[in-house]
């Protein structure tokens, strides 16, 4: 396991310590543990529950006397969270300490660029994105659908594979030795099967698709760390998500870059890019320089990221 190469891009150092460890799933009490000694099973302190929960992906320190026990859980460098359903403001974190995000939508159907754009600014953050379009051998036109994509997403990085054909080495492109990337998306659009695929034999278990419903089947259960020696790189495997509520809307997202920067060039600080004279992003549009599609969709976003930024410090101050 190339555990040092990651603990190496995480932390700076040319050694892994004998008593850090990274956490490859939690599961209740329970969390595996991948160390220099291998893989083990711990529990974890209650100082540790106190002052932050174990998640995947995170580096921690630990001892070993009849047991592994966690005591520490290192500082992230970053996390990929969403809000908990329901109306509490409280934060799910899936994974942290990650450098690249693929969110994975099946082309077994057109899909939709609302989904799309809805995943890639709610899982922005200190990270790298990319769009990677699965189950490429469902779909009727794959090229056509691939360009249909990237004339949508300008500046996003967008990928067709087929994991049941394909041997996804091209992902090693996106991803340099060591780093850590998590694949997030609905249920049943191939996740475990890109992970079995990279590991080379079955390890997650997977389920096909409903075809009276054409929707995907909740097979993963739980968030799992897996290093991949085909791509020389970890890859973390989560649930699908059928709704994803937003949470991390203190820095800008990535999506839609562009149009943020032309903001920066209108005459009010606060403008809402609607009905305000002096709107840069308004000119762009009568300009062509953004498409209306665009404009709708980062309206739309824009303002539900504004309001989850006013209810977190209400909630916050509470």
């Amino acid at each position: 396991m190339d555990i040092e190469t990651a603990y190496k891009i995480y932390s700076g150092s040319n050694s892994l310590p004998n008593n850090v460890g990274r956490i490859t799933c939690v599961q209740r009490n329970r969390i595996s543990l991948e160390s220099s000694g291998g893989c083990s099973f711990a529990s974890f302190s209650k100082k540790v529950v106190r002052d932050v929960l174990p998640a995947v992906g995170d580096w921690c320190k630990f001892e070993n006397n009849n047991g592994v026990l966690i005591n520490e859980v290192l500082p992230r460098k970053n996390s990929l969270s969403r809000k908990v359903s329901g109306n509490q403001m409280r934060e799910q974190i899936i994974a942290t300490n990650i450098d690249l995000v693929c969110v994975c939508l099946s082309m077994r159907e057109s899909i939709r660029l609302s989904v799309v754009n809805r995943f890639l600014f709610g899982f922005s953050g200190n990270f790298r994105q990319m769009l990677l379009l699965t189950q490429s051998d469902l779909c009727k036109d794959t090229a056509d659908e691939v360009v249909r994509i990237k004339k949508n997403l300008p500046g996003v990085i967008v990928q067709d594979v087929c994991a049941k054909k394909d041997d996804l080495s091209i992902l090693s492109s996106f991803l340099g030795c060591g780093e850590t990337m998590a694949l997030v998306g609905p249920s049943g659009v191939g996740k475990s099967t890109i992970v079995n695929s990279l590991l080379g034999y079955d390890k997650q278990p997977t389920s096909s698709y409903s075809v009276k419903s054409n929707r995907g089947r909740h097979t993963t259960t739980s968030r799992t760390l897996h290093y991949c020696s085909k791509i020389h790189a970890w890859v973390i495997d989560t649930p699908g998500i059928r709704e994803l509520a937003l949470w991390n809307v203190e820095t800008t997202p990535g999506l839609f870059q562009h149009i943020y920067e032309l903001a920066k060039e209108c005459r009010f600080s606060n403008c809402t890019h609607t009905i305000e004279p002096g709107c840069r992003i308004r000119k762009a549009l009568e300009d062509d320089e953004i498409m209306q599609s665009e404009y709708d969709e980062f309206l739309k976003l824009e303002s539900e990221r504004q309001m989850i930024r006013s209810t977190k410090r209400i909630y916050l101050r509470k």
